[in-house]
This record gives C-alpha cells, structure tokens and sequence, in this order.
C-alpha cells in the first residue's frame, strides 16, 4: 500500500462488469486502524482517496483528478485534510495528523471538492473481526500452516501480516502497490478465513499475527460519485503465537 506506481490493469479489474452511474467522478478508498508501529508509531489510522473521473477503464487511468480543491475525512467535529501524493492518490496517517484516529462506531464523512461539486461516502467504522483457530487451544509449530476464521459475520475483504521473533515481517498478503490495491478493492466481497501459509513460521520463538478485516461501504452511502466507486475500512487484530 505504499506503492503510488498506478496499474491499468488493476484499473480494468475496478471498473469491470459495472454500470455507470450519472457522475463521472471515481472516489475508491479506504480508512484502516492499525497497530502503532504499521505507520511509524504514535497512532493509529490510515485514511487513503483515489480520484479519477470515466466511464472506462481507459478514461480512468488518463483522468486521475490530482487537484481536488479539498479532500478530507470528518467525524465528531474533526476534520482531516488530505495531501495529493501521486497519480489521484490522497493519504493521511496519524503520525502526520494526530487528529486521524480509528474509533470503533464512530461515523465518517470522506470526500472530495472537485471543479466545485463535493462527492462523498459516509461511513461508520466497525469493530475489529474475532479471530479463531487452532493456536488457541495449544502450540504450533514451524512450518504448520495457520488458518484463521474471522468471527460469525466473517468480513467483506482482509489481508494479513506476520513478524518474526526479531520483528522481520516473514509473511504478508497486503496489497504490496496501487495496482494491487485496487484490484484488492475490486475483488467479490465475502472472507470468511485467513490462510497463513507454513513459511510464515520458519523457526521456533513468538510471532506477531495481524490481521486487517474491512467491510465495503453500502452503495447508497455515496453521494456525487459514478457507481464505479469503492471505499473498505476496518480494525486490526492482533495475536501473538508461540512456535515450538
């Protein structure tokens, strides 16, 4: 995710198979609590806006709106300005805005001015997903597969990471660029499991779990954008595993 190198390809995934709404505008997204040191310490929330204006896969990826006049995230009487990084992007971190924190329940306004009309999504941020799996009851060992279930209601899309016993990170599935995200957000909702392969877990000695469970934003929350539009948010959880 802090990759800003934009991918048609990932592009052709977003826009595919969906109709056009009136608005030309694309507003895709997310907001994400993480652990302190996922952002550098401190705090801990990522906000992220991609904007772009088309009705094709083409359009977007030539048209990507890098000079919105405001983008932003508000909730409780606070709001969060958004600088333009590359390519449509927009992204605050807390480290850079101690006002941007995840709440579980608290209600969002995320959107953009752009040539003088405002385009949104409200949102409210759900809780972290319950994790269970077979670490709960034992040990684990090198090299076993892991394999996580995200509570009763499971969630609209995660990834996952793991940190060794020195902190290295032996695993991931986050989306490692722009492309990859947007093909993330373009993928069917519905994860009911986190696969987390044996190489995750090389040796013996504690190991950090986190897992990243988002749900989509309804689609008739968004206001002035086309119905190609994406936004996901949610909570990390944490485990930490002994391998024997």
């Amino acid at each position: 995710m802090r990759s800003r190198a934009l991918s048609l390809l990932a592009l052709s995934l977003l826009t595919a198979g969906c109709a056009n709404g009136a608005d030309s505008s694309l507003l895709a997204g997310f907001l994400l609590g993480l652990p302190d040191e996922a952002i550098g310490g401190g705090n801990n929330a990522e906000l992220t806006v991609f904007l772009a204006r088309g009705a094709s896969p083409l359009e977007v990826a030539a048209n990507t709106i890098e000079d919105a006049d405001l983008v932003f995230g508000a909730s409780e009487g606070r709001v969060v300005a958004l600088p333009h990084i590359s390519d449509g992007f927009y992204i605050r971190t807390s480290i850079e805005d101690p006002a941007l924190r995840y709440v579980h329940g608290a209600s969002w306004e995320v959107g953009a001015d752009v040539d003088s009309q405002r385009v949104e999504v409200r949102i409210e941020t759900p809780a972290a997903a319950g994790l269970f799996g077979s670490p709960l009851d034992g040990s684990w060992s090198a090299g076993r597969e892991l394999v996580l279930t995200l509570g009763a209601e499971g969630a609209d899309r995660a990834f996952a990471w793991v940190n060794g016993p020195t902190g290295e990170v032996t695993w991931t599935d986050e989306p490692p660029n722009t492309g990859a995200l947007l093909q993330w957000l373009a993928t069917e909702p519905g994860v009911s499991s986190v696969v987390i392969p044996g190489v995750a877990f090389p040796v013996a000695g504690t190991y950090r779990v986190v897992v990243v469970a988002t749900s989509d934003a309804d689609p008739d929350r968004f206001r002035g954008v086309s119905n190609l539009s994406r936004f996901s948010m949610g909570l990390a959880t944490e485990l930490s595993l002994d391998v024997q």
